[in-house]
């Protein structure tokens, strides 16, 4: 799905993202390409590259399959469009925030909002468009959502939310640069989910900074006192886990003093299904 970046999700394109999967046939009775694009087109208008990227990105999603160049749902997409067929666009919403699509815009949206009593998340508009205008463009599929004049999300999707900011981002680099990436990220993921699960802590006042920059000098940002507490953290498959600062980090870590400190996160196992922590 790396060709459908967030910021492509309009809300006009998830709708005729929805009814182009209404109009694909089961596999069974599976059409070429050109017949597909006119019944999409019929459906939704526009021009054919509009029409070829939204097959594009069914098949993304692993809805529409392309068997010897002919195209049909598949028994997910089965299911998803019988949802559709009824009215309940929550289905389509699901399977784009399990794509990963929206990891980043996720956390943006996780660091300007705050928990109610409740579990819901709220926060105001305005901030909540600003940096992740198209995963509302998916919230609003869910009939309970509300997007205005603030952004108030139930509980029970809250829970699915926080569970995209463990979704690896792939990366096109050498095993042995993955792997200490992979090494670095579970270690700052760790810490991140354990600060904000703090008991009087508000979860949006923590903040995977080093997502945005790795040049600050530190990884996770406690911002629920006056003092920001700044924390470095490091990972390592060791049980003894050595502490090495970059240089930077050395001097940040100086300038800030007592407000910056160091967590270390050893043991961490990667396997080919993802790095775990025991």
């Amino acid at each position: 799905m790396e060709a459908f970046p967030a910021r492509w999700w309009t809300s006009i394109r998830i709708a005729n993202l929805g009814r182009a999967l209404r109009v694909a046939p089961p596999m069974r009775t599976a059409i070429p390409l050109d017949e597909l694009i006119r019944a999409i087109w019929r459906a939704n208008g526009g021009s054919r590259e509009e029409l070829l990227r939204t097959v594009g990105a069914l098949e993304g999603l692993r809805v529409v399959a392309n068997d010897a160049g002919l195209f049909g749902r598949t028994p997910a997409g089965e299911i998803l469009s019988r949802a559709l067929a009824s009215g309940d666009m929550r289905p389509l919403g699901l399977a784009l925030l399990e794509s990963g699509l929206f990891h980043e815009q996720g956390r943006v949206l996780f660091e300007v909002s705050r928990r109610t009593g409740v579990g819901d998340l709220e926060c105001p508009a305005k901030a909540a468009r600003k940096g992740a205008a198209q995963l509302l463009a998916v919230l609003e599929l869910w009939p309970d959502v509300q997007t205005a004049p603030i952004v108030l999300l139930p509980a029970a999707l809250v829970v699915q939310l926080d569970a995209m900011l463990a979704v690896a981002v792939p990366s096109r680099v050498s095993a042995w640069a993955a792997l200490r990436k992979q090494l670095g990220d579970r270690a700052e993921l760790f810490t991140y989910l354990r600060e904000r699960s703090r008991p009087g802590i508000e979860p949006s006042r923590i903040a995977w900074v080093s997502r945005d920059s790795d040049t600050l000098g530190w990884d996770v940002e406690d911002r629920s006192a006056t003092t920001y507490r700044r924390i470095q953290v490091k990972g390592s498959r060791e049980v003894e886990t050595p502490f090495y600062p970059s240089e930077n980090e050395f001097y940040r870590a100086r300038e800030y003093g007592v407000t910056s400190e160091a967590q270390v996160r050893g043991r961490i196992h990667v396997s080919a299904d993802g790095p775990s922590k025991t």
